[in-house]
């Protein structure tokens, strides 16, 4: 079996990826595309695993590669999305939520911070503008991310409807998330703490 994975520059890679690799009958291909031939990893430690790919057509072959059984996700960015839309109705995917993915793309409708810590967002918000910037400029950054948000938000339920498996950062979040007449995958684990990984869930038999 072969599993692709796509994850960002974060800490989380080297210990769910060790994980990973531990489980006997799967091979497992880290591919981390980026446009800078250049890059340097900021978080990740054990870069040696991975290939880095810069040409964009090369990367999106991957996920209509025939040998590619499985693909997993580590957290779902809206950048991901168009990612999904590019794997072939045979890949089996699996989508590992980090919270972000589902709370910044109102997949689940719940209130997390109360009047204070509202306020208090607020205030770093207006704090950590960029003075320096002209107001064009942020105009254009703004248009921008509304776009985004507007083709992301219209993609949305054909994204998430393809995912065959979730994993939640907490149960509750698998019930709340099913809410959306969308959502149709199973549950792969109950939470995400990879040390209680149960290898038959990756069976290559």
């Amino acid at each position: 079996m072969n599993v692709l994975h796509v994850f960002p520059d974060e800490k989380f890679f080297d210990g769910v990826s060790n994980t990973f690799d531990k489980v006997e009958g799967i091979t497992n291909h880290y591919i981390f595309y980026t446009p800078d031939r250049n890059y340097k990893f900021k978080f990740i430690r054990s870069q040696q695993k991975i290939r880095i790919e810069t040409n964009k057509k090369e990367y999106y072959k991957c996920f209509s590669d025939k040998s590619i059984d499985v693909i997993f996700f580590h957290s779902l960015s809206n950048y991901y999305y168009e990612l999904v839309l590019k794997a072939d109705s045979k890949k089996v995917i699996i989508w590992w939520s980090w919270g972000y993915d589902l709370y910044q793309t109102n997949l689940i409708n719940l209130e997390l911070f109360k009047p204070l810590t509202k306020k208090s967002i607020k205030t770093l918000n207006k704090v950590g503008l960029n003075i320096n910037e002209s107001i064009i400029t942020r105009v254009i950054k703004h248009l921008r991310i509304k776009n985004l948000l507007r083709r992301n938000t219209k993609i949305r339920s054909k994204v998430i409807s393809r995912i065959n498996y979730f994993i939640p950062v907490f149960p509750i979040e698998y019930d709340l998330i099913k809410e959306n007449n969308f959502f149709n995958a199973q549950l792969f684990m109950e939470r995400g703490v990879f040390r209680d990984f149960d290898e038959s869930l990756l069976s290559h038999e």
